[in-house]
């Protein structure tokens, strides 16, 4: 039997606060009655009234109420001391408890506020998008919250009291050590660390660190906000390469070019690329045939002028194309960028262009431009993004439409049931109905959310069983429904025959598992790295010794079997208490069809 330590913690109060004031009744005897003193034993009082005032609030008031009380009875029956003395202290008495519970209150209250907020910034910071670390001068991990767990693939078992060291390759050591020292001395820092995950993998964050202090600004530990950036310094990599392909393309180029000018004409010329080159003021200097065709001016009515006087180049490009050959004139280095470009015809061109600057004496003389139409491209991903728009819009409708059908199917169900006056037959169409009502619900769900292809299985669960209740409301009576969940989302594919199980073992325990209608249904899911079991249980009046789920002749629980082979998963059964059904399973996977 479980033990009530509220209870246990109020007897044990009970019963110190009834040994002082026995102890103090002895001590009153004694001093009083026996030596003839009053002053000594009355301070004894003060222990039993400061602890009950301290745990009883008011309550313990009465306590000092009582020995109060005591002490003027005391007096009057054998007068030791004189009286008005006696009834001053007997009023310190009780102002002593009075103030204690004072005390106690305002103590009580602003504990209950510093948990309350406490509570408050927790969720707060359990609950964000950033990954949380707190650790110390030696770089032991204090606290850790759960979103900082994700990223790095452990439990916060795993990583709470164990030094970051253990989550960092060697190379970024020194780099943390420093930071660690810098924070601790009052400074705020970013930087990039770089962590490896529980599965090997890398994880790359934007680190921002600070100092925390306590009430008496005395430092305490270092805080760390990790935004992961994996992803985007993945991306960088991947572009630095293609960058650096594209540079070695060019470099070759250029080589060739210096080789030999017939050589250099011949590519300059023949490149379905666009190459201008231009010196340091802007001119034009040169075009191949692929600008001028491009452009739709002859050759010499190009070469002259300044890049910036060619209505081919939209305005709002121009800025920009002048920022990057600043930069190269300032002997930097420019990797490709992205402009626009205006042919003869008016069409715009996409280009990624890609700056050469030509030294002479470690001076810019030349540059050259070389451009790469994308524009094949923008269109191919413009006219995917358009294609991928039209699809998620179709789907969208055809999972609305399914749903209407649905609800129609249930209507005309519902209102067959309003021309059947047999009870077995009205209740096979209401069946009928429920099940149609459960697949129709995931198709809603669907619907409404942003993603197409999974829905949100506890929210799922809660509106079917409540709609199964309301079927029932004038049976159920107190019939409870308890459902522990995690938030898990499941595709359409494994969402309905689970909806439907759920509907047919829950409408099973509300038809036969209560004939007082007491009692209650729990629904549980549980994930374990990819595998759920489903437990759907009832404390009702459990089923038949002889019963055996495989050779039922419930159409519902036939209906279950099949169900669960649909979803290659296994089902168990337990009538020791109610009936417990646990299904195992994993999500299907249709990924195929696509």
């Amino acid at each position: 039997m479980p033990v009530n330590l509220d209870e246990s913690s109020s007897s044990f109060r009970i019963f110190i606060i009834s040994v002082l004031i026995f102890i103090s009744c002895l001590l009153t005897y004694y001093f009083h009655f026996v030596l003839g003193k009053g002053i000594v034993f009355s301070q004894f009082y003060y222990i039993p009234i400061i602890l009950a005032a301290f745990w009883w609030k008011r309550k313990g008031i009465l306590v000092s109420l009582f020995l109060a009380s005591l002490l003027l009875l005391t007096e009057l029956i054998t007068p030791v001391d004189v009286f008005v003395q006696e009834v001053l202290r007997a009023i310190i008495l009780v102002s002593v408890s009075v103030i204690t519970v004072f005390i106690s209150e305002k103590i009580e209250k602003t504990q209950i506020k510093l948990a309350i907020s406490e509570e408050k910034y927790r969720n707060i910071v359990e609950t964000t998008h950033e990954g949380i670390v707190v650790g110390d001068i030696q770089g032991t991990i204090l606290y850790v919250n759960q979103r900082m767990c994700e990223l790095l693939g452990y439990e916060r078992e795993e990583v709470e009291n164990h030094n970051i060291f253990e989550f960092t390759p060697e190379d970024e050591r020194d780099i943390l050590v420093e930071t660690r020292k810098k924070v601790a001395e009052g400074e705020r820092i970013a930087f990039y660390p770089e962590f490896r995950r529980k599965d090997g993998s890398k994880l790359w964050t934007l680190a921002q660190a600070s100092p925390l202090y306590d009430d008496q600004g005395q430092y305490m530990a270092n805080l760390y906000m990790h935004s992961d950036i994996t992803e985007l310094k993945k991306a960088r990599k991947a572009l630095e390469v293609s960058y650096a392909q594209l540079e070695k393309k060019v470099e070759e180029r250029t080589r060739e070019l210096n080789e030999s000018e017939e050589k250099y004409r011949k590519l300059f010329e023949k490149n379905p690329d666009y190459n201008i080159l231009f010196d340091t003021n802007g001119v034009i200097r040169e075009v191949n045939e692929a600008t001028v065709k491009m452009i739709g001016l002859s050759k010499e009515e190009i070469v002259g002028k300044k890049f910036t006087e060619l209505e081919s180049i939209p305005p709002e490009n121009v800025s920009s194309i002048l920022g990057e050959l600043f930069r190269i004139l300032e002997g930097k280095e420019i990797k490709p960028f992205e402009s626009k470009f205006i042919d003869g015809n008016g069409d715009i061109h996409y280009i990624i262009i890609h700056a050469i600057p030509f030294l002479e004496k470690g001076k810019v003389e030349r540059i050259l431009g070389i451009g790469a139409d994308i524009t094949q491209l923008k269109k191919a991903e413009n006219k995917i993004l358009s294609s991928l728009s039209e699809k998620e819009a179709l789907l969208r409708e055809i999972h609305h439409r399914v749903n209407n059908n649905m609800q129609i199917i249930s209507s005309l169900l519902n209102l067959q049931t309003l021309y059947v006056h047999e009870e077995e037959t009205k209740e096979v169409l209401q069946d009928s109905q429920r099940r149609v009502k459960s697949m129709a619900m995931v198709h809603e769900k669907l619907y409404r959310a942003g993603d197409l292809s999974h829905i949100k299985f506890k929210e799922y669960t809660e509106k079917l069983v409540s709609d199964i209740f309301s079927t029932y409301n004038r049976r159920t009576g107190d019939i409870k429904f308890i459902l522990n969940m995690d938030e898990i989302e499941l595709n359409m594919e494994t969402a309905i025959p689970l909806g439907l199980i759920i509907n047919e073992l829950v409408t099973n325990s509300l038809k036969f598992a209560f004939p007082e209608n007491e009692g209650s249904i729990t629904i549980e899911l549980e994930n374990n790295n990819g595998q759920f079991v489903l437990t759907v249980a009832d404390d009702g009046i459990g089923l038949p010794p002889d019963f055996d789920l495989n050779k039922t002749h419930s159409l519902g629980l036939r209906l279950v079997n099949s169900l669960v082979i649909q979803l290659d998963g296994e089902i168990s059964m337990d009538s020791s208490q109610g009936a417990e059904y646990k299904i195992t399973f994993r999500e299907l996977d249709y990924s195929g069809r696509f």
